[in-house]
């Protein structure tokens, strides 16, 4: 079996229900383990945040969507796309497994503006871009940072189950829906109260997560038994459980044809799933250890899979179901994110303590920006 998706610079800690999983910390963290057991959970209030509008992607050609079998539990549309952003933001955040903190980066000028200090050993993060809220999982803290984005402060501290690992965002509900690889299950948070209201139980190790806006599902890779769990949003219950490849991680949607994209670390191929049938209709290889990072722009419809061994990232048209380019990146990359507006895509290299930044449209690094200790996970807010 490959090595675990926690970064290798960190040394192992034991997890008894998960033996496939070691935990990698770096010697900052190490140094630190007692500061788990002083974290108090945040009460400041909640900000009232001026909603802003989801960049539209109206101008999406009919063929690209598919009209047949919507689920039941879809909304409209139009009403997922209804979204339209005043202003750019353009703003990537970067956690930083080492330092217990989040970068956050100025897509404009790709320098480092801000730096947040959020829970215990930050893994995921998500981001709603209506409320410009931003969401991390604290591993070792077992509990949610939000951080306001227009003030990049955290206002509150949201205690979920144990081991919180990915984060994922529904726009249109204000839902935020998070995986908590000891407990085998998904926290539900209200994102309008900062307050879990359902937990999940899905299959063992659950890792990633992606979310279809448009039609309320989300879909939770079980790394430890190899399957995907795919939720109702309006339910809050697993309705279907599909088997992927060996040890599947990262997960990306696409909310206009309805693909869903699978990154599987230990058989390194991306499996892809109708997200109206949830049956499996291709399996694309990749490169070596393809792990959490994984990324649709739903614009171009390119599909980024960071494959954290070669130290590149595969980039799959999803017109074709086939790898277009491989561009190599920095050492043991690991996150991604993309801005479908700028076509940029930000790759986080925890052995190198940087981000890539990749031009989607040339399929090169065009700068490197330096962050903090082992980046992990990234998130973009357009």
């Amino acid at each position: 079996m490959k090595h675990s998706s926690i970064p290798s610079n960190i040394p192992k800690i034991s997890i008894t229900r998960n033996e496939a999983i070691n935990l990698r910390l770096s010697s900052i963290v190490k140094e630190n383990l007692e500061l788990k057991q002083n974290m108090k959970a945040s009460e400041e209030k909640i900000l009232k945040v001026i909603a802003r509008r989801l960049a539209s992607i109206s101008d999406e050609t009919p063929s690209q969507i598919e009209l047949t079998d919507e689920p039941e539990d879809s909304m409209s549309l139009s009403a997922a796309i209804a979204y339209s952003f005043p202003t750019s933001v353009n703003r990537i955040y970067v956690t930083n497994a080492g330092g217990s903190n989040v970068s956050v980066i100025d897509g404009n000028t790709n320098t480092v503006i801000a730096t947040v200090t959020v829970g215990f050993v930050p893994f995921g993060v998500g981001v709603n871009p209506v409320t410009n809220q931003i969401y991390v999982a604290n591993f070792l803290g077992d509990n949610v940072s939000v951080i306001d984005g227009s003030m990049n402060s955290v206002i509150a501290t949201v205690t979920v189950g144990s081991e919180p690992f990915g984060i994922g965002v529904n726009f249109n509900t204000n839902f935020i829906y998070v995986t908590n690889f000891n407990n085998n299950n998904v926290s539900v948070v209200d994102g309008s109260t900062n307050t879990v209201t359902a937990t999940i139980t899905v299959g063992t190790g659950p890792m990633g997560i992606g979310v279809n806006p448009t039609t309320n599902r989300i879909y939770v890779t079980n790394r430890n038994e190899n399957t995907v769990s795919i939720i109702s949003g309006i339910s809050n219950t697993v309705i279907a459980t599909v088997t992927l490849g060996f040890e599947p991680e990262g997960v990306g949607v696409n909310p206009i044809d309805h693909r869903i994209y699978m990154a599987n670390a230990g058989s390194d191929h991306v499996t892809i799933l109708s997200g109206f049938s949830n049956i499996i209709i291709a399996t694309v290889p990749v490169g070596n250890d393809p792990e959490f990072g994984l990324v649709v722009n739903h614009q171009t419809n390119r599909i980024y899979v960071v494959n954290t061994l070669e130290g590149d990232v595969s980039v799959i048209d999803g017109n074709t179901s086939t790898v277009i380019a491989t561009i190599i990146v920095g050492n043991e990359p690991f996150g991604a994110g993309v801005n479908p507006l700028t076509n940029g895509v930000y790759v986080a290299n925890n052995g190198s303590n940087n981000v890539s930044v990749i031009d989607g449209n040339t399929n090169s690094v065009v700068a490197t920006i330096t962050v903090g200790s082992v980046p992990f996970a990234v998130g973009v807010n357009p």
